[in-house]
């Protein structure tokens, strides 16, 4: 599968400024490809991955009824029609209801638990899978399917808890939703122009990407803008200066109390616990007594280091 150049469900929070994982600028990375899409994802999406099946058969079972699976990841996902073609979506299965003959999505999610979820049968699910949903049922409605809502289903495994979320579909909701991401969409993918930066770390891997810089160092001018940013770097720096001094006298006062009274821990306070020590490698030592040991080095990405300047 090539890296699609349009945008999915799992796309959309982000590009809302919703998701607590990826940003505006990420997306805008993976999609234009300047930053290759890892196709084996992480322990949590691989979870998801292996237990999705399974769980699409216990909620076909509560339902009574078939649910025919999405697109795989790895096969090319559902894209809407002009002049909605920058959306895909692959939802995790759909099934008929034959009552109210309109069809239903079918969402999978495994949980590390429900802090940020409703009750079992209540609407409530977290703003970022809402959005993704959403997506979901616009575009399978823009292919033709008269879609009545869709079935979230949360399964936790740390309590063996599968939960079950209905949530209506929202037409107008949706052709807004496809509305503002096709205006972004069309002015940073088609427009190839980088949205803002923010903080995030997911951001600050693709600067360091987009623009990797060489080793002569090349000098510009400061604007009064550049000024400013750096005047709020050195204030936040010196109020955070202060929090962790605060922080760390209110720790050694701690930590001394402890220690005087030949204790590990103050009831319901905190906790001054022995560590085993720490075992490391020294690999220059390692690679001066057996070179050929270099075939085991690993080179990472060039990146770039931020600091401030005196003057």
């Amino acid at each position: 599968m090539m890296q699609s150049k349009t945008i999915g469900s799992s796309s959309v929070a982000a590009i809302l400024g919703l998701s607590p994982w990826a940003t505006p600028m990420s997306v805008w990375a993976d999609i234009t490809g300047l930053v290759e899409r890892d196709s084996t994802g992480n322990a949590a999406t691989r979870r998801g991955q292996i237990m999705e099946s399974a769980i699409r058969d216990e909620a076909a079972r509560r339902l009574g009824t078939a649910i025919v699976p999405g697109p795989k990841y790895e096969d090319d996902p559902r894209v809407a029609p002009a002049p909605y073609e920058f959306a895909h979506c692959r939802e995790d299965g759909l099934h008929f209801d034959t009552a109210t003959q309109l069809w239903w999505v079918d969402e999978v999610k495994t949980v590390r638990d429900f802090a940020e979820w409703g009750d079992d049968g209540s609407a409530e699910i977290p703003a970022y899978y809402m959005a993704q949903v959403l997506w979901q049922m616009i575009v399978c409605s823009l292919l033709g399917y008269k879609i009545g809502g869709c079935k979230v289903w949360a399964f936790c495994p740390m309590t063996d808890d599968l939960r079950e979320y209905t949530i209506e579909f929202d037409a107008e909701r949706g052709m807004k939703m496809l509305e503002v991401v096709g205006d972004w969409y069309r002015a940073h993918v088609v427009g190839n122009v980088p949205p803002p930066s923010d903080g995030s770390e997911a951001t600050r891997k693709v600067l360091a990407r987009l623009y990797p810089g060489g080793i002569e160092k090349v000098v510009i001018d400061a604007t009064s803008a550049d000024v400013n940013d750096k005047q709020i770097i050195q204030e936040a720096n010196n109020e955070i200066a202060t929090i962790e001094i605060r922080r760390d006298a209110a720790k050694a006062r701690l930590m001394e109390r402890i220690g005087q009274n030949g204790a590990t821990h103050i009831r319901g306070v905190c906790a001054w616990s022995p560590v085993k020590p720490r075992t490391s490698f020294d690999s220059k030592a390692a690679l001066a007594a057996d070179p050929s040991l270099s075939r085991f080095q690993t080179v990472g990405e060039p990146s770039r280091r931020f600091t401030l300047t005196e003057k």
